[in-house]
């Protein structure tokens, strides 16, 4: 069996891409020699290669063809990264230099309202753009439109989980100038990770890619483009995307209560 991996990107408008599989008389005529299954096992482990031929694959006119067609969605989602991360981390960096924070901590409202309500208000400021990107980038390149009604659960859980991420970054870092570093380096790994093919990154690289809570929301927008969408598995990164949320604005209150008291 042979494999490849091939990225396409669609021209402005363009609404088919055409793959033509051609071969020639000569290339018929000829065979190609392929690695046995226990030799590329041993090689893989470090063990021992055994001395057993390869296998010869015959050139054919007929045969099977599978082709599994993914899109990159993720610019829809990296609005998100960009409003809930980068500038939470900065409005909070800039709230503790700027002694902010004090007036906060005398009002009667418990520490997590004050970050779920920033948390909140960032996020919704990501809302007009991620639709506008993910409908406009739906009509010009030809995706359907039938399931992006996944933004109402991709919107919000993705947005809670970079919003707590960005207030703790903003609320830990001990002086503004590092905060609005962290967050654009939050950003820039959201950015570069989220549109990159998972498949085509060195592992240290694709270890980063999932943990980052922005990647399962991309994923669950990008499943969605499927022909057939397995709903489990959307429904599976929607949780993880809760479950970060949850985690990190727990974390940004705990940071939120430390700064307080200093």
């Amino acid at each position: 069996r042979l494999e490849g991996v091939m990225r396409l990107t669609p021209a402005l408008g363009q609404q088919k891409i055409y793959v033509l599989i051609f071969t020639t008389p000569q290339d018929l005529q000829q065979t190609t020699k392929l690695i046995d299954p226990a030799k590329a096992y041993a090689k893989g482990t470090g063990n021992a290669v055994p001395d057993i031929p390869d296998p010869i694959a015959k050139h054919t006119t007929d045969g099977a063809l599978s082709l599994k067609v993914k899109t990159s969605s993720g610019s829809s989602v990296l609005v998100v990264a960009f409003v809930a991360l980068n500038l939470l981390a900065q409005y909070f960096g800039q709230l503790r230099a700027g002694g902010g924070l004090d007036h906060y901590a005398t009002l009667p409202v418990p520490p997590a309202a004050v970050v779920l309500g920033a948390a909140g208000a960032y996020a919704s400021f990501t809302v007009p753009g991620t639709v506008v990107t993910a409908v406009a980038g739906s009509v010009l390149f030809g995706l359907p439109l039938t399931h992006l009604w996944v933004l109402v659960a991709v919107i919000p859980l993705s947005g809670a989980a970079l919003s707590g991420l960005g207030a703790a970054l903003g609320l830990l870092a001990p002086r503004a100038e590092l905060a609005t570093l962290l967050g654009q380096l939050g950003m820039s790994a959201a950015l570069l990770l989220g549109v990159l093919p998972a498949e085509r990154l060195p592992g240290p690289v694709g270890w980063a890619r999932d943990l980052l809570p922005s990647t399962y929301g991309v994923e669950a927008l990008s499943r969605s483009f499927d022909a057939h969408p397995d709903w489990a598995v959307v429904a599976l990164d929607l949780a993880v995307c809760a479950a970060v949320g949850v985690l990190s604005l727990a974390v940004a209150t705990w940071a939120y209560r430390r700064a307080a008291v200093r």
